[in-house]
């Protein structure tokens, strides 16, 4: 009798009828987009060339969720896309196609997203025909070098300015910009999004959180080492620049 796959190849994240669904076209090949959770080992089995995946983070050091974002928050000088075939672990798969892009001292992660969406279909593109004329073996991760990265939730985005140094506040901002919900400070009990922010030519040092110096809609706060610019920051609730009422103090 035939097998009833589609109860293998269902999990809690995917409906009973699409499983079916996927069952009846008898795939050759699927592919994973921006899926965060963890499909089931008989899914990834059921296409007779298999699975890959995109992951937007250099393998193995950087397993696990928002590659893109910890990139950014370390301090990283360049960052890995990554086509893998999916397997039963999270993110440790053979890479079979890899590529490393520079990381500009201020970019953002809008650049970053902007340069992986126009990276990733070629690099798709070049893992299925590899796939298709026999070639689709990959590296091998090491296993010892691996690292696994957590999901970040808007909380996180919290800016203690006397835990954190200039350097920290300015990757935590640029990390966490739009489009997502942005790092965060107070000002008087309200919340402020921080959306853009810069190093400070000159060394100057004060008090952390304390803004010494507002120009061109700049705020000069000091950080737990030295101070930042606030280049853009904004009142969560009216989006009102934080600027316009702010004083030194």
């Amino acid at each position: 009798p035939k097998r009833d796959w589609s109860s293998d190849v269902c999990s809690s994240d995917l409906d009973a009828t699409f499983c079916e669904r996927l069952v009846s076209l008898s795939p050759e090949l699927f592919i994973l987009a921006g899926y965060g959770p963890i499909v089931p080992a008989a899914t990834l089995a059921l296409p007779g060339r298999g699975t890959i995946n995109l992951h937007a983070g250099k393998l193995p050091e950087y397993r696990g969720s928002s590659p893109l974002n910890w990139a950014l928050i370390n301090g990283e000088d360049s960052f890995t896309l990554s086509v893998i075939k999916a397997d039963a672990g999270v993110d440790t798969g053979e890479v079979l196609v890899e590529q490393t892009f520079p990381i500009d001292p201020d970019d953002s992660i809008a650049r970053l997203h902007e340069i992986a969406n126009d990276a990733f279909p070629r690099m798709m593109l070049q893992a299925v025909r590899d796939i298709r004329d026999g070639h689709g073996r990959g590296r091998v991760q090491n296993r010892a070098a691996s690292r696994y990265w957590p999901l970040r939730f808007p909380d996180d985005g919290a800016i203690l300015f006397d835990r954190l140094t200039a350097r920290e506040i300015h990757n935590r901002i640029r990390a966490l910009t739009v489009p997502y919900p942005c790092a965060f400070t107070a000002f008087n009990g309200r919340k402020v999004n921080l959306l853009r922010s810069a190093l400070a030519q000159s060394d100057i040092r004060g008090e952390p959180g304390r803004i010494y110096r507002i120009s061109d809609g700049r705020l000069l706060v000091g950080a737990a080492d030295c101070c930042l610019w606030l280049a853009e920051a904004v009142f969560a609730d009216t989006e009102e620049p934080l600027a316009a009422v702010a004083r030194r103090y």
